[in-house]
């Protein structure tokens, strides 16, 4: 974990008021090392006008460029989508635990929703060049709003989309349900959905399949000190998000 002043190379919208912005660390200033899943904090302003950062999980690293995915949604995220190209922002980098995945594995799974698909994305890059075969299931409410399956497909990965507007997911769920039945997956990984993580949690149940859940919640600080971020585990313990996660078994979360 370092700050790092990063140059502004992207920050354009990729999806229905979703942008993906591309940073360049300053002086060589890198992510060297981040794992996918885990995240960075963004100062948003000048100001103390927000107070907070936002936090933001890493899309993708490759040498001293990184990129981030977000949705707009409040004050925070309005000021970073009006950042110029060229600009310089700060950010805290790399934090928390990212994903876990099983040098055995194989068949490797990809299950997001909206802006949940977006950390999956360096999952998948990190798993293909392992030499893992990928398999994506991304949903969204609209074809505008599904993340990252560009992206995905020119990796190679297998991809299947839905879309729906009530969040159900159902004809996605289906589809994984049919495709683990027929090749089945050694490790599974979500984000964006608790349908989504209900039906993980309920693959790792019925096959031993183990599979790995990235949560989003708000975060204060990022570093485990205001606890702003804590969860109740399925066992009645609780966590910190931002420094035992965000990444964590899905047997350990309520579903």
């Amino acid at each position: 974990m370092r700050g790092v002043f990063a140059t502004i190379l992207q920050n354009r919208a990729v999806a229905e008021d979703i942008l993906k912005m591309v940073l360049r660390g300053k002086d060589g200033a890198g992510l060297a090392g981040a794992r996918p899943g885990q995240f960075l904090m963004v100062r948003c302003s000048d100001t103390s006008d927000p107070l907070l950062r936002r936090p933001m999980s890493l899309y993708d690293v490759s040498g001293d460029t990184f990129s981030i995915v977000y949705r707009v949604v409040g004050a925070g995220t309005r000021l970073m989508a009006k950042m110029p190209e060229g600009g310089e922002v700060h950010v805290i980098a790399p934090l928390g635990n990212g994903f876990n995945l099983p040098p055995q594995s194989g068949r490797v799974a990809l299950v997001g929703r909206g802006v949940g698909a977006a950390p999956l994305v360096f999952l998948a890059k990190t798993a293909i060049a392992q030499g893992k075969r990928v398999f994506g299931f991304i949903s969204a409410t609209s074809r505008e709003s599904l993340v990252g399956v560009e992206d995905l497909s020119k990796m190679g990965v297998e991809l299947q989309t839905g879309v729906d507007t009530d969040g159900s997911s159902t004809e996605l769920l289906d589809l994984i349900r049919e495709r683990h039945s027929a090749e089945p997956f050694d490790y599974v990984a979500t984000c964006g959905s608790r349908r989504m993580l209900r039906l993980v949690q309920d693959l790792r149940t019925a096959t031993g399949v183990p599979g790995e859940v990235l949560l989003e919640t708000r975060m204060a600080c990022g570093i485990g000190v205001c606890k702003g971020c804590v969860v109740m585990t399925a066992d009645g313990t609780y966590k910190k998000v931002c420094t035992d996660g965000p990444v964590f078994p899905v047997e350990l979360i309520a579903g």
